[in-house]
């Protein structure tokens, strides 16, 4: 067993963190580092270091100068062929950040960490690989096949973000169930319900309205199932097509070019706008004047948008699978993620009725407001200590 020699500022451990989620397009994983590490920064007992892929920062997400950039990293990560030998140049520049300073654990919030003889403690966010394996590549489903267990047998401890994830974890790989903490995810300050005044100038050059259009929110790929959205959309009365368009939000992922043809032929009609990629600046204004949120995914370790959109005053009708019913409780409209007719049905009754309307937005700021990312960290930070303090004795 390596003896560790935990460096501290002052009293507080320092951590190795992987930042490679913050490169490149932002999406939920991402999401979730950050919103955890700044709670976790304001807390003030760990002093973490970023490893971002070809360096090491004391800055969380403030590298504009030296990072990867999005298009970059699209272009890598198309290059399959590329991964194994970027995978050994970012492990190379990882260890030997570690050789120039001493940490007391190393925090891998993305599944697979690198070999390493510090502490580690990984998050796993879902099993979607295992339980809809069709609705990723298969070399990303192999991989995880391959690495994942290994990664569980030897974490000093594993986070999950929801309880559902936990028990997946738990059923399908026999760990022990106290190595295993749930750290619900939390809502950032910037989702809040707005006025038609405050989301106009952001709304008024894509033609849209406040209250006026359904939105759908994700990356564009099998898993979030945003055919159902669409087909319950054309299902509606085309007065309320024309008057509700549907507005897709989502950078572009794998296994999509069916998804593709059906948005673009849904975009010609007129009645779907696809926005693509909406950075972090203008999503809460996007969520902020949505008639309502559809979210039908498939599988769902936790599902931020859904939460989002509560916190932003916004009904959400989300599928009633995984853990999408864990985070929404009755605060939103569960379907069956194929069933488009229920889903339409939700569409119609909440820009009908304004009373339904408006007790699910009020159950929805209510319910947002219980998961916060102060509490996150603080669950997160209490498996730290933990681990540390097993590994100091």
């Amino acid at each position: 067993m390596p003896i560790h020699r935990f460096h501290s500022v002052g009293h507080r451990l320092k951590l190795a963190v992987n930042a490679r989620p913050l490169l490149g397009p932002v999406t939920g994983i991402g999401r979730y580092l950050r919103g955890l590490m700044q709670a976790v920064e304001r807390d003030g007992r760990f002093v973490p270091d970023y490893f971002y892929a070809t360096h090491w920062s004391r800055d969380l997400d403030r590298t504009p100068g030296r990072a990867i950039s999005p298009k970059l990293v699209r272009m890598l990560g198309s290059m399959r062929p590329l991964r194994p030998l970027l995978r050994s140049i970012q492990r190379r520049n990882f260890l030997a950040g570690l050789r120039r300073d001493e940490f007391a654990f190393y925090f891998e919030p993305n599944y697979i960490p690198f070999a390493t003889d510090l502490p580690t403690i990984i998050t796993i966010h879902d099993l979607s690989h295992l339980r809809h394996p069709e609705t990723h590549p298969g070399a990303r489903v192999r991989e995880l096949d391959r690495k994942l267990p290994s990664a569980i047998d030897k974490a000093a401890c594993i986070l999950t973000v929801s309880d559902f994830t936990r028990r997946e974890v738990i059923d399908a790989f026999g760990a022990r169930p106290e190595r295993i903490v749930t750290t619900p995810l939390g809502v950032d300050a910037r989702f809040f319900p707005r006025t038609s005044d405050a989301t106009r100038a952001f709304l008024a050059p894509l033609a849209l309205a406040h209250g006026r259009y359904f939105l759908a929110v994700g990356t564009l790929e099998p898993r979030k199932n945003i055919t159902t959205t669409l087909n319950a959309h054309a299902r509606l009365p085309q007065r309320v097509r024309a008057a509700y368009p549907l507005v897709v939000a989502g950078m572009s992922g794998w296994l999509n070019d069916g998804i593709s043809r059906q948005l673009e032929s849904a975009r010609a009609r007129g009645d779907v706008r696809l926005l693509g990629h909406v950075g972090d600046e203008q999503l809460p204004l996007l969520y902020a004047g949505a008639a309502m949120l559809a979210y039908p995914s498939l599988y769902e370790g936790f599902g931020l948008p859904p939460l989002e959109a509560m916190a932003s005053g916004v009904p959400v009708a989300v599928s009633n699978r995984a853990s999408l019913p864990e985070v929404v409780g009755d605060a939103g409209i569960l379907v069956e993620p194929h069933d488009v007719e229920a889903l339409t049905s939700a569409m119609l009754r909440t820009v009908e009725d304004q009373a339904f309307a408006d007790d699910l937005a009020a159950r929805g700021i209510a319910r947002a407001k219980t998961f916060t990312w102060a509490r996150c960290a603080a669950l997160t930070m209490e498996c730290w200590e933990q681990v540390t303090g097993a590994a100091a004795r």
